[in-house]
């Protein structure tokens, strides 16, 4: 194969492995294991009831904040992928205040959404490693 075609096979596993597939996992978390959630009332609740695995702590983490930490994660590397410059730390903060702003404001629409800290610190921490793990070799031995 010629360099290019491999080069633009890599770009498209990179955006499917970073930006699809954790929005397709997140989106499958709340199909099977969620029931009060909008895309529940709107294609109806395939949830999978155990209750031994629904009540641990791993499984709530899982269940209510890995979604979060996954959108984040897909956006934010999603905008570095747009972005093809060299990103800086100000470019991340503004995506991290992005997302962070877009928790919050769960607070102001309290009858439709629910504000958690917990969910909070997932998109943080989601938008964080993405920003590390899609850096060049270049701009990791930078910072």
């Amino acid at each position: 194969m010629e360099p290019k075609i491999l080069k633009t096979k890599s770009i498209l596993s990179k955006i499917f492995l970073n930006c699809i597939l954790p929005l397709l996992v997140g989106l499958l978390i709340y199909i099977f294991l969620r029931t009060d959630t909008y895309i529940n009332n709107f294609f109806g609740s395939v949830v999978v009831n155990n209750r031994e695995i629904s009540d641990s702590i791993f499984m709530s983490i899982f269940r209510y904040n890995l979604p979060d930490f996954l959108w984040a994660y897909s956006l934010t590397s999603a905008l570095l992928y747009l972005n093809q410059t060299r990103v800086s730390i100000t470019y991340l903060l503004l995506i991290v205040l992005f997302i962070a702003a877009t928790e919050v404001l769960q607070l102001v629409f309290r009858d439709n959404f629910t504000f958690d800290w917990f969910d909070l610190l997932a998109a943080i921490l989601g938008s964080l490693l993405s920003y590390f793990l899609n850096q060049s070799k270049d701009e990791k031995k930078a910072i």
